[in-house]
C-alpha cells in the first residue's frame, strides 16, 4: 500500500496527503527524440542538384538519416493515455508528464519533489542494460540522444527517496523501458521501494498497453504490488508467476517484465523468444530491392536463387503471396522448405546443404554463386549497420544491448552461409 511517505503526513483513505492536501504525484518522462526534418530536406536537395556522379553516395547518406532519425516507439501516446487516465477530478494521485526531457531537466525536477509530494516516476523511451536510459541532449533540437551512466540517475533518485533516513516521498519507479533491470537493481539499491522495469527487449505496444493497466489498478486499489500483479495477468503472453532467471538472457527474449520489491522480488514468466531473424532483422528478406544498395533485399533474392536452384519451391515469394508486409518469407512459407526458421536452411548440417547433396553438379555451382554474392551484399550491410549502432561494443557479454544483439544476428547468419559455401564446396 502506499505508505507514509515523510513525517508531518497522514493517511486517508489509503492516499497519504501532505498538510497542504496535496495529492500524491506520478511524475512522467517521456523520450523518444524529433525527426530532424530540416537536415533531412537540405539532403533531399542536395539530391535533386548532385549531379548524377555523385547521387549514389548522396543517396546512401540520406538513407543513413532517416534510418537513424525516424523514431518507431510511440512514448508521447502513452504520455496523453495515462494524463487521461488521472485526469478526472476524483482521481487520487496528480499526472505530471514531462515531454521530451533532457537529464538536466530531469535533475532540476529532483531538486524539490518532496515539495511537489512526488510519490512515483515513470519513464518510457530507450533503454539500455549499459547505460539504462536514453536522455534527449540539453539544449538542442531534441533530435539527439545522450547516455548518463546509471549511477548518475540513481544518486539523484537516492536523495529523495521515501523513508526515515532521507525524509523524501519517491516510493515506486516504473522504467518502462527495454533493458532496465540493472538501472532497476541499482535504484532498489539507492532505498527505493519498489521498481518496475524489463529484463529483456519489450515491444512497444506490450509496454504501453502494461502501463495503462498498472495505472488502473493503481489507481483503484493504492498498492503497488497488485497493480503489478495485475497488469501482468492482463499480458498476452503472460505465462503464471514461474520464476524464470535465465529465459530473458536468451537471444531474441522479449517482454520480460519484474517487479524488485522491499516486499520480495517477482519474477513472472511473461516474455517469450521470438525467431531470431523474424521482425526487426532483415535475415529472410525476400522482396525486390528498392535500390543498388538495399543490401538486406539483393542478399535475400541471391539466397531465393540458391534455394530454387536446389529444388525448393520458391512460387510463393515469386508470385507475391509468400511475403509479409516487411517483405519477409511468411512462416507458411517456412513450412513449405521444411523449417520452422530461416536459419534452418543454413549451415553445414542446413536443409540448403542437404539438398545441394542431391543435386546436378551444375545446379550446385549455379547455388555456389549465388552464395558467393550474397555473402557479399550482407558484408556490405553489416558495415551498414556497424555505422549506424549507438552503442560502441563495450557492452559486457551477458548484456541485452539492442545493437549488440542485432550485430551478433547478423554475424551468425553470415557465419552459416559460409559454412553453407564451404559444405557446398567439398561435395
Amino acid at each position: 500500500m502506499l505508505a507514509p511517505a515523510a513525517h508531518g503526513q497522514s493517511r486517508v483513505s489509503g492516499i497519504t496527503s501532505s498538510s497542504h492536501e496535496r495529492l500524491p504525484c506520478i511524475e512522467g518522462f517521456f523520450c523518444k527524440k524529433n525527426c530532424d526534418k530540416k537536415e533531412i530536406l537540405r539532403q533531399i536537395e542536395s539530391l535533386k542538384e548532385a549531379n548524377a556522379s555523385n547521387n549514389k553516395e548522396k543517396l546512401k547518406q540520406l538513407e543513413s538519416l532517416v534510418a537513424d532519425s525516424v523514431e518507431s516507439i510511440d512514448v508521447l501516446k502513452e504520455a496523453q493515455e495515462l494524463n487521461m487516465l488521472f485526469a478526472d477530478a476524483r482521481s487520487s494521485f496528480q499526472f505530471l508528464p514531462h515531454p521530451q526531457p533532457s537529464f538536466q531537466h530531469f535533475s532540476d525536477c529532483m531538486t524539490n519533489a518532496r515539495e511537489r509530494n512526488v510519490r512515483m516516476l515513470h519513464f518510457a523511451g530507450h533503454g539500455q542494460s549499459r547505460c539504462g536510459f536514453f536522455w534527449l541532449k540539453h539544449g538542442g533540437a531534441a533530435t539527439e540522444y545522450e547516455a548518463i551512466p546509471i549511477e548518475k540517475i540513481a544518486g539523484l533518485i537516492k536523495t529523495e527517496v521515501a523513508g526515515p533516513n532521507v525524509g523524501g516521498t519517491i516510493e515506486c519507479v516504473v522504467l518502462n523501458a527495454c533493458e532496465t533491470e540493472e538501472m532497476g537493481k541499482q535504484l532498489r539499491a539507492a532505498g527505493v521501494c519498489h521498481v518496475v522495469c524489463w529484463r529483456s527487449e519489450v515491444e512497444d505496444g506490450t509496454a504501453n498497453q502494461f502501463a495503462r493497466d498498472f495505472y488502473f489498478s493503481l489507481e483503484q486499489h493504492k498498492d503497488y504490488a497488485r497493480a503489478f500483479a495485475h497488469a501482468v495477468a492482463r499480458m498476452r503472453s503472460g505465462a503464471g508467476d514461474t520464476r524464470a532467471p535465465q529465459k530473458h538472457l536468451a537471444e531474441g527474449a522479449v517482454n520480460y517484465v519484474c517487479l524488485l520489491s522491499r516486499d520480495g522480488d517477482v519474477f513472472p514468466n511473461t516474455g517469450r523468444i521470438r525467431d531470431l531473424h523474424q521482425g526487426e532483422g532483415d535475415d529472410r528478406k525476400m522482396c525486390l530491392p528498392t535500390g543498388k544498395e538495399d543490401w538486406p533485399a539483393l542478399a535475400g533474392q541471391q539466397e531465393l536463387a540458391i534455394l530454387k536452384a536446389l529444388g525448393f519451391d520458391t512460387s510463393p515469394i515469386h508470385n507475391g503471396q509468400g511475403l509479409n508486409d516487411r517483405g519477409m518469407a511468411t512462416h507458411n512459407v517456412m513450412q513449405l522448405w521444411g523449417v520452422e526458421y530461416y536459419s534452418q536452411l543454413w549451415g553445414s548440417n542446413g536443409k540448403s546443404v542437404l539438398a545441394a547433396a542431391s543435386v546436378l553438379a551444375a545446379k550446385r555451382t549455379q547455388a555456389v554463386n549465388s552464395l558467393t554474392k550474397a555473402l557479399e551484399f550482407r558484408n556490405e550491410d553489416m558495415k551498414r549497420h556497424a555505422r549506424n549502432r549507438r552503442c560502441r561494443g563495450m557492452c559486457p557479454a551477458v548484456s541485452n544491448c539492442r545493437d549488440c544483439k542485432s550485430r551478433e544476428n547478423h554475424e551468425f547468419m553470415f557465419r552459416l552461409l559460409g559454412e553453407s559455401k564451404d559444405a557446398m564446396l567439398a561435395m
